[in-house]
């Protein structure tokens, strides 16, 4: 018996909702959005044709990636930086500027103590020769579970929960939230939806670089539950919100992709669709790490 084909999704939809690329500030995640979910962070990488897309459609309108990734290991596993591209890591504590400036956005270390105290508790825990990962990053603690047996993550995680539940109240603030086969300990206040208003006040500028153009929208591409809080500031700020899953699921987002190879496929469409010139201004002068309202260091 075959397994059945994943229903279809809204590409056909979002091509004609997003129309004119010039019209929007794109933001896409990385791990699930532009790269196949896989059982270890490590083995990531970019679906065939991504970096070549978002660079294309970075020459028309803005694009930023936003991971939940440190901003070295989201370069790592890009395999290069895109041109003109705004990088934001560990779900907005830190931001890499087209000219490779760098823009802290959370007091990193404020977090660090408790973050180490934390990953000194976790990692007793449990087995990583039974499939579990640690992963510190710099504003949290993330315990994957993927390659692990039910048996054991039933047994093993919720100790794994109460430890990082216990960590909440240490300063300067944390919580602990579920994604796809992960549980984290994140530094409060530190998520997309907060990085995604802080790329929009860079991107604010378009209103002067594209006259007759003040319309612009945010249109942001996600895959986990880290991502619908900037699906519901996209929402409410009046842009749109893709959620990449093989199967319809609970979320925010008004559209849906299949995978990371459809949404290279949406991405390339709607830049072909302008042409190979379009009469366009600088759109990664939004980007210029002037005044990005953080601490700036090379």
């Amino acid at each position: 018996m075959t397994a059945a084909a994943p229903e279809d999704d809204d590409l056909e939809a979002l091509r004609r909702s997003i129309g004119d690329p010039r019209r929007w500030t794109v933001v896409i995640d990385f791990d699930g959005t532009l790269a196949p979910i896989v059982d270890h962070p490590d083995r990531a990488a970019p679906a065939p044709g991504a970096i070549e897309a978002i660079e294309d459609l970075a020459r028309v309108c803005e694009v930023a990636l936003l991971s939940g990734r440190a901003l070295d290991d989201l370069v790592a596993r890009l395999g290069r930086t895109p041109p003109g591209v705004l990088l934001v890591g560990g779900h907005g504590s830190e931001a890499r500027h087209p000219d490779g400036t760098r823009t802290a956005l959370t007091d990193l270390d404020a977090a660090t103590a408790a973050l180490d105290e934390v990953e000194a508790t976790i990692r007793p825990l449990v087995d990583e020769t039974a499939g579990w990962i640690v992963e510190r990053k710099a504003t949290s603690v993330a315990v994957h579970h993927r390659r692990v047996t039910p048996t054991e993550v039933d047994r093993i995680l919720p100790e794994v929960r109460r430890a990082l539940e216990g960590a909440t109240s240490s300063a300067p603030g944390f919580v602990v939230l579920d994604g796809k086969a992960v549980v984290e300990l994140r530094v409060r206040g530190t998520d997309k939806g907060v990085a995604l208003r802080w790329i929009l006040d860079r991107a604010a500028a378009r209103a002067d670089l594209l006259p007759g153009r003040p319309d612009i929208k945010p249109l942001v591409f996600g895959d986990d539950t880290t991502d619908e809080d900037a699906f519901e500031v996209a929402l409410e700020l009046g842009g749109q919100a893709v959620r990449i899953d093989e199967l319809p699921s609970a979320t925010s987002a008004r559209f849906r992709l299949r995978d990371p190879g459809r949404v290279v496929t949406l991405l390339r469409d709607v830049r072909d669709a302008l042409g190979p010139d379009p009469s366009v201004g600088t759109p990664r002068a939004a980007w210029d790490a002037s005044d990005a309202g953080g601490t700036q260091a090379r």
